[in-house]
């Protein structure tokens, strides 16, 4: 399996990344074995931060990453079809906002 931090990496969730306006100031990913060495499920929480007020329309940024598909290699070297799909924003103040998605990881024979 994408160890979390490979997962994360594979899709560019990485601490001080820029996306237009908004910068990733943390992250949480949990990840949850469906079928050991096959199949895995990722919990993943991202928080954004921008200099600007953050309005519906500034949001449009970010849900362009909707849903994203990437191949992940496990530290192992075993390649995974990885997804990453959004399921809700949460507000935190005007500046800051936390992205949540739901990721899953298949093994590639």
């Amino acid at each position: 399996m994408p160890e979390p931090e490979l997962f994360a990496k594979g899709f560019g969730i990485v601490k001080n990344t820029k996306i237009s306006h908004f910068t990733i100031n943390n992250y949480s990913i949990n990840e949850t074995p469906i079928k050991r060495y096959s199949s895995y499920k990722y919990d993943v929480s991202i928080t954004f931060s921008s200099d600007d007020v953050i309005t519906k329309e500034s949001l449009q940024t970010l849900y362009g990453f909707n849903h994203l598909e990437n191949n992940i290699n496990s530290s192992h070297g075993n390649a995974y079809a990885c997804t990453l799909d959004y399921i809700k924003e949460e507000k935190i103040d005007d500046h800051s906002v936390i992205f949540y998605y739901i990721g899953h990881a298949e093994r590639i024979y």
